[in-house]
């Protein structure tokens, strides 16, 4: 069977889909199947060699222009395929494979138009609320579409079950299945700390990192921040402010994240919404403590005192009083960690992850 795998960010961007569409392709190669997979890049980059056929897209192209070009090249590229598989751009892969009539299946992570209102300053309501309300007319028409765009995918996966019950308010008609992110089971190095402190992802609005900035301040932690965004500029500014102990490193490759990680005594995760947080669970197959805001995602994967710890979305107080828990205290790192591991290996291995996703891919 031949398949078209489609991303908004690819590696070596840091995110869920920048790594999982690589290693998804990787996987059905080894299974005897042909894959192109198309996804949108910052800038010309050298690659190292992939097994299968890749297109790139500038993502700096205006999106009215650069929307017609990506449905162009999956209706070129996808007219051999069997399913087209969109783990991101899904209104451009629907909208192709509804003209190629093709099967074409989702992967779901979080609501797009909430997102990019987020990322406009259209609105300041959290996904559940924006899900229930009136929104900005501006977006109403891209609400409507990605509606239709619910409705006509052959299956919508999503990561975790809130999210859901949002697809399905969002679309009743919605063909749903949960299916958990997956990790690689990282084998444990011990290094020196050189970080209290560390996130890892996007840096973006719904992160909320400037919760996470107040609380080192406040308990005078150290914290290194990897990865870029729309909000860096006013993070960077903000620690500058307050005088936080904060490293920006930018960009990262996964030998240089593996690294920071391993130098870090705590992973932190102050999201005010979440699909199901790839960094979380490397994190956790890392060994690295971890504490995560208490939002339901969050909650389906940490227990709090019994794998990580929960904080009180946005109260930097709360926080900065749990980052003092776990530093002074190595029995409880120990205790959080291993368990938090076992986790991983019991539920999210991502080579079990994987099969499941080839199983829906060529059962279409």
């Amino acid at each position: 069977m031949k398949f078209i795998l489609v991303s908004g960010i690819y590696f070596p961007d840091i995110g869920g889909p920048a790594t999982f569409i690589p290693k998804l392709a990787e996987n059905l190669v080894r299974n005897g199947h042909q894959v192109t997979t198309l996804a949108l890049e910052n800038s010309k980059q050298i690659r190292s060699f992939e097994p299968w056929e890749r297109f790139f897209i500038k993502r700096k192209l205006p999106r009215i222009l650069r929307f017609p070009i990506v449905v162009g090249m999956l209706i070129l590229k996808g007219k051999n395929c069997s399913v087209v598989f969109a783990n991101g751009l899904h209104e451009e892969s629907v909208i192709a494979s509804k003209i190629l009539g093709k099967k074409v299946i989702l992967k779901v992570v979080g609501n797009p138009i909430w997102e990019r209102a987020k990322n406009r300053g259209l609105t300041t309501l959290d996904i559940k609320t924006f899900s229930d309300s009136k929104i900005p007319k501006k977006l109403f028409l891209e609400k409507q579409l990605f509606r239709w765009v619910l409705a006509s995918a052959d299956k919508v996966i999503t990561p975790s079950k809130e999210l859901e019950t949002l697809m399905k308010q969002m679309s009743a008609n919605c063909k749903t299945q949960v299916i958990p992110n997956g990790v690689k089971v990282n084998k444990v190095t011990t290094k020196q700390k050189k970080y209290d402190v560390i996130y890892f992802g996007r840096l973006t609005k719904w992160k909320e990192l400037a919760t996470l900035i107040d609380a080192v301040e406040k308990c005078h932690a150290s914290l290194v921040i990897v990865g870029d965004g729309p909000e860096r500029f006013s993070l960077e500014k903000k620690a500058n402010a307050i005088g936080a102990n904060v490293s920006f490193k930018g960009e990262q490759s996964q030998e240089n994240l593996k690294e920071l990680i391993d130098q870090s005594k705590i992973f932190c995760l102050p999201s005010s919404y979440e699909g199901m947080s790839h960094s979380l669970l490397e994190a956790m197959s890392n060994e690295i403590p971890v504490i995560v805001s208490d939002i339901e995602p969050n909650l389906e994967l940490i227990e709090n005192e019994f794998n990580g710890l929960t904080f009180t979305l946005r109260n930097p107080q709360n926080l900065s009083e749990r980052i003092k828990l776990l530093l002074g205290s190595a029995e409880l790192r120990k205790y959080l960690s291993e368990n938090a591991k076992k986790d991983v290996i019991e539920k999210y291995e991502e080579s079990e992850i994987l099969k499941k996703y080839l199983s829906i891919l060529v059962a279409e």
